[in-house]
């Protein structure tokens, strides 16, 4: 023989179930001959338990009680995730593959384009990121590298008109606000850089550096 327990609750301190038959369930439970029932507890689920306060009535719902589920949803709703940075590396030599590691190791999404498949080695095996097989003139193969959605554009070709031309599609077509440029010449990266394109000059730097040192060494030998 089954036994089904029924609890008497006060109307003070009853919790108003939700309408689901699964939920109504909960109160009537068949226990098995000589087990004692467990005693009542209130339910601190919100989509179970309305509010409690005499005051309200049994079973009365303040104006800001939201159900759990409800509230969950939109705290998903708020959570924000931040993806990484993207690049776009035109030119995979020595100088442009090495930025393009970097930059990953840094955690941004990264793209080489290279004329040249065989570039791609210079990335090393575990490269993750993408590779383009192409010219960096070409918008079609800068619109697959995903220049469009690239926070930043660097152009490390071996020709400073190429280059030029490219860096001036990223900024001025695609409006990439981080653009780039290297250029050899020092003039014409003086030139370019006046009117507004970011140059690196491999050429200025080594004049200078080379220039710096021997200034230095000369005047440690000159006597005190």
């Amino acid at each position: 023989m089954s036994l089904v327990a029924v609890f008497p609750l006060e109307p003070a301190r009853v919790a108003e179930r939700v309408a689901d038959p699964a939920e109504a369930e909960l109160d009537r439970v068949p226990l098995s001959e000589g087990e004692r029932p467990a005693p009542v507890r209130d339910e601190p689920h919100a989509l179970a338990v309305r509010a409690r306060d005499p005051e309200l009535g049994v079973g009365a719902r303040p104006a800001n009680a939201q159900p759990v589920k409800q509230a969950f949803a939109r705290s998903l709703g708020s959570l924000s995730y931040a993806e990484p940075m993207k690049a776009v590396v035109i030119g995979c030599g020595r100088v442009g593959s090495t930025v393009a590691k970097r930059l990953a190791r840094e955690g941004w999404d990264v793209t080489a384009v290279d004329e040249k498949e065989e570039a791609l080695g210079r990335l090393g095996e575990d490269w993750r990121g993408g590779f383009i097989t192409g010219h960096g003139m070409d918008v079609e193969v800068l619109r697959e590298a995903g220049i469009e959605d690239a926070d930043a554009v660097i152009v490390a070709t071996d020709g400073d008109n190429s280059n030029i031309v490219i860096g001036q599609l990223a900024q001025k077509r695609f409006d990439v606000k981080c653009v780039v440029v290297r250029v050899l010449d020092p003039a014409r990266a003086e030139f370019y850089a006046e009117r507004g394109l970011r140059t690196v000059c491999p050429t200025s730097t080594a004049i200078d550096v080379l220039t710096d040192a021997v200034l230095s060494y000369g005047e440690q030998k000159v006597p005190a």
